[in-house]
Formats: structure tokens, sequence, C-alpha cells
């Protein structure tokens, strides 16, 4: 990728990890991004060498369900153009929200090391996810044991007569599809039915 061929990268939230993939001529954005940061960060991928960013947004029209004027509203473009015109006019940003302890990213992560070495001892669970760096010096070895404790609890994790730690029935089914690996907010959809008809 930090070749001098042209190339196209095709990527969703990963541009927005910092990963050096070389100088990018032009970002291409697909749909209204989520935050106005996010929006910047991807922009500014584009023109490092050049100094001049570029990105062509796309927004593509959804079929109307209805003629009422909520389900004709443009809703991708219009919270696309907020966002330009937020930073443009106002320079706003969120406000970036740092979790002193991520809990729900320990108890993630814990699910994660289980699924990958099927069962564990809690010993050697600790030292393994303990020591990544998203948790070094933030959790003490006492903070983890309560956060087990409350996972055994609540069967999202289980523990055999021999001591190993394994996943439970409760994030059984979580871990098993492909949303559980991707720590970045998604769209949402919903199928709505009438009775055992679906209606959208």
């Amino acid at each position: 990728m930090k070749s001098d061929e042209k190339i196209v990268i095709c990527a969703t939230v990963t541009l927005e990890l910092g990963i050096d993939v070389g100088d990018l001529d032009l970002v291409v954005e697909l749909g209204a991004p989520w935050k106005v940061s996010s929006l910047l960060q991807r922009l500014g991928r584009s023109g490092r060498v050049s100094k001049v960013s570029k990105m062509l947004m796309i927004i593509l029209e959804k079929e109307s369900l209805s003629n009422l004027p909520q389900f004709l509203m443009p809703w991708d473009l219009l919270q696309t153009i907020s966002m330009i015109e937020l930073y443009h006019r106002r320079r706003f940003l969120e406000d970036e929200k740092f979790l002193k302890k991520p809990y729900s990213l320990l108890a993630h992560q814990t699910l994660s090391v289980l699924k990958t070495y099927h069962q564990l001892q809690p010993n050697s669970l600790a030292a393994f996810v303990l020591t990544l760096p998203a948790f070094v010096n933030r959790f003490s070895a006492d903070e983890y044991r309560v956060l087990l404790k409350s996972m055994l609890e609540n069967r999202f994790l289980e523990q055999d007569d021999q001591g190993n730690l394994f996943i439970g029935l409760n994030s059984e089914r979580e871990v098993n599809q492909w949303r559980f690996y991707a720590v970045f907010q998604s769209d949402s959809e919903w199928k709505v039915y009438h009775r055992c008809s679906s209606v959208g």
C-alpha cells in the first residue's frame, strides 16, 4: 500500500485507527459518517504529501416507503451537510470521553480470549488479559476477579470442575457472530412484521 502503484483501498472505520497506508489522493465516503471527528479523521488521511485533502462523498437515495414528509426527507444527505457546516462554520468537534476503567472492553476482551483458547484457568486468563496495553496499570487483579465473578453469576462465563473458565450460555450467541469483533458503531437494521408478514 505504500508503493507508488495506483491502488484502491476499501475500508470500514479502520481508516480512523491511524494505520499508516501512505499518502492517499482521495477518500471516498459512502454514506453519512457517525461524527464530525470521524469525518475529519477520514478526510485527513488524504493529501499528506500534496497538502490538499480531498474527499468525495456519496449519499445514496433510498426508495421511499411512503409519501409522508419524514419518509421523503434525505436524512443521510442532511446529516452529512450538517456535519460539514458544524465544522466549517463553528469548528465544532465532539468531546472525546475516555473511560478510566473501561469494564465493558475488559469483559469483551475476556470473552474474545476465551473464544480463541476455548478454556483457561482464571490466573492464566488474568495474566493474558491484564497485560494487554489497554489494561496495563488500569485494573488490579482484585478488580478483574470481581468482574469474572460477576460474569460467572450472570452466566456470561461458565466454570468446569477443574476450574477452567469458558464462554457461558448468555454470551455464546454474541461471540459467534461477526459483530462481536466490530467494536465500532454500526448501522442498526430492523425488520418490521405485522402478524407473520414482513412489512419493512
